[in-house]
C-alpha cells in the first residue's frame, strides 16, 4: 500500500498544472476572439420575399379588333416573335374591296375628263391672248391711218381757205377753188371712214373678248366640278382604304405573342375583343411582394439583392444579382410591391423569361451580431407584453360578463 500511495504522489508532481493551465488558456482566447465577433463584426441583415418573379419592363399589350367582323385568316402562334404593325389576323373586308375598285375606276374616267378640259382651257386662253394681241395691231394701224388723213384733212381745208381768199381777190379762177373745196370733202369721207373702221374693230375686239371669255369661263366652271368629283372621288377611296386596314389587327408592339385566341375561319369578332397579347421585347426586371414589417422603412433603392428562381436551385444555377431600383408608396392587397433591376448579364444557363417565379433576398442593413440579439430579445418581450395584455384583458371582459 506505501508503494502505491507513493508512485501516485509522484505522478502528481510529474504532471503539474500545465495542461489544466494551457487548456483554460485557450477556452479564453476563444472567448474572446467570440466576443470580439459578436460585439465589432458586421453582420449582412436581409429581407427575403417567396413572392418575387421576373418579368418584362414593359406590360404586356393585348392585341384587341378594332371593328366587328368575321375572321378570314389567323396568324396568331402562341410565342411567335412579331414585329410591330405586323397584320396577325385579318377580317372580311370583300365588300368594301369592291366599292374601293368602283370608286377607282370612276377617278380613271373622271381624270381624262380633266385633262381634257384644262387642255380646251389652255387652248382657249391662247386664242384670247392671240385674238387680243392682233385686234390690237389693227386698231393701231387703222389709228395711224387715221392719224395721217386727220393730218391731210387739214392740210386741205387750210389750202381751200387759202383758194377761197385767193379767188375773193381774183388771183385764181373759182375752178382752183372748187378743186380744194374736193380734195376736203375727200379727206373728209377718208377720216370718217377710218373712225368707222376703228369702231368697228374695237367692237370686234370686245365681242371676241366676251365670247372667248364666256367660253373660258364655263370651261372654268367645269373643270372646277371635275376637280369636286376628283377630289371627292380619291377622298371616298381613302376612307375606304381606311375601313379596310381597319378589318387588320396588327401588332401593338414588337416582341413575343404571349397568349392567344385559337381563331378558325369564319369565327365572329365584336369591337374591342381581345385576341392575345404582345409582350415586348426589352430589359427584364424583378417584381417582389413583402410583407409590410418586412419591408416599410427598411427596403431602400439602390439596395443590393440577388434572386434564386424556383426551377433552377441555386447551388448549379446560381443567382441573379439585382438592385432595388423603386419601392411602392403604400400597400396592396397587404403586400408592398418592390422592384428590381437585374445587374450585369444572367448565367447562360438560365433561360430568363417573363414569369419565371423565384425568392427574392435584399440587403437592408449590417449590424454587429450584438444589436441584432437585442433587437430580438426586443421583438420577443414586446410580443410577450402584448400576448400578457390581450390575456388580462379577456380575462377583465370574463369577469365583468359574469
Amino acid at each position: 500500500m506505501t508503494a502505491a500511495f507513493s508512485q501516485t504522489t509522484r505522478a502528481l508532481h510529474r504532471d503539474g498544472f500545465r495542461g489544466s493551465v494551457l487548456s483554460i488558456g485557450a477556452g479564453f482566447v476563444i472567448l474572446g476572439a467570440w466576443a470580439v465577433w459578436f460585439f465589432m463584426a458586421d453582420v449582412t441583415v436581409v429581407e427575403s420575399s417567396g413572392d418575387a418573379q421576373l418579368a418584362a419592363a414593359s406590360l404586356p399589350r393585348p392585341i384587341e379588333s378594332p371593328i366587328a367582323g368575321r375572321v378570314v385568316v389567323s396568324r396568331l402562334r402562341l410565342g411567335q416573335a412579331v414585329q410591330e404593325g405586323a397584320t396577325l389576323v385579318e377580317l372580311d373586308s370583300q365588300a368594301l374591296r369592291l366599292q374601293v375598285a368602283e370608286e377607282e375606276a370612276r377617278l380613271r374616267g373622271l381624270e381624262p375628263q380633266l385633262q381634257a378640259i384644262r387642255g380646251e382651257l389652255e387652248e382657249e386662253e391662247r386664242g384670247l391672248a392671240t385674238a387680243a394681241r392682233s385686234a390690237r395691231a389693227a386698231r393701231a394701224a387703222v389709228d395711224a391711218n387715221r392719224t395721217e388723213a386727220e393730218v391731210a384733212l387739214r392740210v386741205a381745208r387750210d389750202e381751200r381757205a387759202r383758194m377761197a381768199a385767193m379767188q375773193h381777190q381774183g388771183v385764181v379762177p373759182e375752178v382752183d377753188l372748187m378743186r380744194a373745196a374736193g380734195q376736203v370733202e375727200q379727206r373728209g369721207a377718208a377720216v370718217k371712214s377710218l373712225r368707222v373702221q376703228s369702231d368697228k374693230l374695237h367692237l370686234d375686239e370686245r365681242t371676241t373678248t366676251s365670247d372667248r371669255g364666256a367660253q373660258i369661263e364655263r370651261l372654268r366652271r367645269e373643270e372646277g366640278e371635275l376637280v369636286g368629283d376628283v377630289e371627292m372621288t380619291r377622298a371616298r377611296v381613302e376612307r375606304l382604304e381606311h375601313e379596310i386596314a381597319q378589318h387588320l389587327i396588327r401588332a401593338p408592339a414588337s416582341g413575343v405573342l404571349s397568349s392567344v385566341v385559337e381563331l378558325t375561319a369564319g369565327a365572329m369578332l365584336s369591337r374591342g375583343d381581345q385576341v392575345g397579347s404582345v409582350l415586348p421585347a426589352g430589359r427584364m426586371r424583378i417584381v417582389a411582394r413583402f410583407a409590410p414589417p418586412q419591408a416599410i422603412g427598411r427596403v431602400r433603392v439602390g439596395q443590393r439583392a440577388w434572386m434564386r428562381l424556383d426551377g433552377f436551385p441555386w447551388t448549379q444555377y446560381g443567382t441573379l444579382p439585382a438592385r432595388v431600383s423603386a419601392v411602392a408608396g403604400e400597400t396592396h392587397e397587404g403586400k408592398l410591391r418592390v422592384e428590381l433591376e437585374l445587374l450585369g448579364p444572367p448565367p447562360a444557363s438560365i433561360p430568363i423569361q417573363h414569369g419565371l417565379p423565384g425568392t427574392v433576398e435584399v440587403e437592408v442593413e449590417r449590424a454587429p451580431p450584438a444589436t441584432l440579439v437585442l433587437r430580438a430579445a426586443g421583438l420577443f418581450l414586446a410580443r410577450s407584453d402584448s400576448g400578457a395584455g390581450a390575456g388580462v384583458g379577456a380575462g377583465s371582459a370574463s369577469g365583468a360578463s359574469r
